[in-house]
C-alpha cells in the first residue's frame, strides 16, 4: 500500500476508534467479515481447474491424469489443494507461519471446509511436524490448523505419525526434498483403532514427496484410502 494512503487510513480508523482487529491482514482496510477485506478476499483464487485423480495437480489438457502421475502414480485416493502458491494465498501463509498471526486456522479451516472437506466427514491426519521448526514457533500451524477443523466442524483428529530428526524440506532442493524424509516418517506409540480413511493434511504441497512418505506409513499401518490435502500448492 502506498505509505500516504497507509498514514491517512490510520488517521482514519483512529479517528473512528476502529479497531485493528477488525483491519484487512493483506491492505489494512477495514474489514466487516476479518481477517480480510471483501477486495482482498475476492481476490484469493482457488485452484478450480480439473485436477488430476490421483495428485490433485491442476490438468491443462484433457489427459486422464498428469505427466508425474502417468510415470509413477501418486499413492492417494484423491489429492486436493485449496489455493495456488502466489498473491495473496502465499502472503497469508506467510503471516500465518511466520507472522505468527495464528488466528487465521480459522479462516483456513472455513476454506477447506466450504470447497472441500464438507463433502466426506473422514478423521484428519496432519503431517507431522519438524521439531526443529517446532522449537522455533513453538506451536504447529498444521496440528492448529487441523485442531480448528476438529473444534467449529466437528472432524475427529488424528496425529498418528511422528518424524524423526531430520532437515527441514524448506532448506533442500526439490531434487533432495524426494529423498529426504525416507524413513523419517513413523507411528506413533500407544495406537488404539486405526481408521480406514483419512484426510492427509499439510500446508504446502510441492513435490508430494512429504504426503507420499506419509501416505506409505499409513497403509502399512491398516489405512486403506488416504486423500491428500493441502492449504496451496507450489
Amino acid at each position: 500500500m502506498n505509505p500516504v494512503k497507509s498514514l491517512a487510513l490510520a488517521v482514519l480508523k483512529s479517528a473512528l476508534g476502529w479497531d485493528s482487529r477488525q483491519a484487512c491482514l493483506l491492505c489494512g482496510a477495514p474489514a466487516l467479515a476479518p481477517p480480510l477485506c471483501d477486495a482482498c478476499r475476492g481476490e484469493l483464487l482457488p485452484l478450480d481447474l480439473p485436477g488430476c485423480p490421483f495428485c490433485g495437480e491442476p490438468l491443462i489438457s484433457r489427459q486422464d491424469c498428469c505427466g508425474s502421475c502417468r510415470e509413477d502414480p501418486f499413492p492417494a485416493s484423491s489429492g486436493f489443494s485449496l489455493y495456488p502458491y502466489r498473491g495473496g494465498p502465499r502472503e497469508l501463509l506467510s503471516l500465518y507461519k511466520q507472522g505468527d498471526c495464528k488466528e487465521l486456522s480459522d479462516f483456513f479451516a472455513g476454506e477447506l471446509f466450504a470447497r472441500r472437506l464438507s463433502l466426506k466427514p473422514l478423521p484428519l491426519v496432519p503431517v507431522p511436524r519438524s521439531e526443529k521448526n517446532f522449537r522455533r514457533r513453538g506451536w504447529d500451524p498444521v496440528d492448529r490448523l487441523c485442531r480448528s477443523l476438529s473444534r467449529n466442524y466437528g472432524f475427529s483428529c488424528r496425529p498418528l505419525l511422528k518424524r524423526l530428526p531430520s532437515p527441514s524440506q524448506k532448506e533442500l532442493s526439490r531434487q533432495d526434498r524426494l529423498t529426504n524424509l525416507r524413513g523419517k516418517v513413523v507411528p506413533r506409540r500407544r495406537l488404539k483403532e486405526i481408521p480406514r480413511e483419512v484426510y492427509l493434511i499439510d500446508d504446502v504441497w510441492t513435490t508430494g514427496s512429504t504426503l507420499r512418505e506419509c501416505i506409505g506409513v499409513l497403509k502399512r499401518m491398516g489405512v486403506e484410502s488416504v486423500h491428500g490435502v493441502s492449504l496451496v500448492r507450489d
